[in-house]
Formats: structure tokens, C-alpha cells, sequence
């Protein structure tokens, strides 16, 4: 069941880093397209479902129902980095947010 948990958050988290990519891609261009607003509204709900959820990822509960000590970004980073990868995010998304102004 942890493997499917990881699979189930990795989706989800290629899905964000793919729709900040859109993001990005859109502001640096300074034109929108087709799959913008489908990315800011997954961001959003990204957004959304981490201040519900006491801005904790509401995927981790069942990582520790599972046995999973290291949590998802454990998985790939450094643990001394680990407490740094939701803020880098959430930084690196509203700048490409703002980056979305210059289009017009």
C-alpha cells in the first residue's frame, strides 16, 4: 500500500511541477496558453488543500499509516533540505504567478 501511496503523491507532485512549468513558461513568454488556466487551477487547489489541511500536505497522514518515516520530498532530497521544499515552491509559484502579468 506504500508503494501506491508514493505513486498516488508523485502524480500529484509532477502534475504541480509541470503546471508551474506552464506558468513560468507563459509569464516568460508573455502570451497564455491552452493549458494555463488548467495549471493555475491545479495550483490553486494545491494551494487550497494545504490550508485546509494546517499547511501540511494532506498525503502525509497515509505515508505514516504506511510506515513511510521519510515522507514524500524525503524520498529524493537531502534531509537537511527536506523542511526548505514546500517554501522554495511556494515562493517559486507566486513569482510565476507574477510573471503572469505580463501578459496581455
Amino acid at each position: 500500500m506504500l508503494v501506491l501511496v508514493r505513486i498516488v503523491h508523485s502524480i500529484f507532485g509532477l502534475i504541480s511541477l509541470a503546471s508551474i512549468a506552464v506558468i513560468y513558461y507563459c509569464g516568460i513568454v508573455g502570451e497564455p496558453h491552452p493549458l494555463l488556466l488548467p495549471a493555475c487551477i491545479a495550483i490553486l487547489l494545491e494551494g487550497l488543500a494545504m490550508v485546509v489541511s494546517g499547511f501540511r500536505c494532506p498525503l502525509e497522514p497515509f505515508h505514516r499509516k504506511y510506515g513511510d518515516d521519510k515522507g514524500f520530498f524525503g524520498l529524493f532530497l537531502p534531509k537537511a533540505l527536506v523542511p526548505y521544499a514546500v517554501p522554495f515552491l511556494s515562493v517559486a509559484t507566486v513569482i510565476g504567478f507574477l510573471l503572469l502579468l505580463r501578459i496581455e
